[in-house]
């Protein structure tokens, strides 16, 4: 995608391509949220992509044009079978980690991510990547 990303659409819209093309791990991704999921395997690692927005502020000062400053993180969650060890999580991990890792590209910047091992739940070991981003968007006041 060319140019910046416009509002929260745009963001997750950017974001989901960069996994879209970086994801070449094989294991289905979820890029969409609250989107049926058909490739999701019951018994096989997964993941699937939410981008969070968590707070917004004013980045400059005057003038009738204003930029605010919107934060947020992208969280890809890592899903294998328990019992397999982690191994295979942490290496998907590390591809989502590549994918964000200091990328600056059509208005967002992402910092440092990193992953959180989260332990066994529901008969998956899980592990979280967060990487958090920022996006500045100028807007005229009346």
């Amino acid at each position: 995608m060319s140019g910046s990303a416009s509002g929260y659409q745009g963001e997750a819209a950017v974001i989901r391509e960069w996994f879209e093309a970086g994801w070449e791990s094989g294991v289905p991704l979820q890029l969409v949220e609250n989107a049926p999921f058909p490739d999701k395997p019951t018994n096989a690692p997964w993941a699937r992509l939410a981008v969070r927005s968590t707070d917004a502020r004013v980045a400059s000062v005057g003038g009738p044009s204003v930029r605010f400053r919107h934060a947020g993180d992208i969280i890809l969650e890592v899903f294998v079978p328990e019992g397999v060890g982690d191994g295979r999580a942490r290496e998907l991990a590390d591809l989502g980690c590549d994918i964000v890792r200091a990328r600056e590209e059509s208005g967002i910047r992402v910092w440092a991510p990193r992953a959180i091992p989260l332990g066994v739940r529901d008969g998956w070991y899980r592990i979280n990547v967060v990487a958090p981003y920022e996006r500045d968007e100028t807007f005229t006041i009346h």
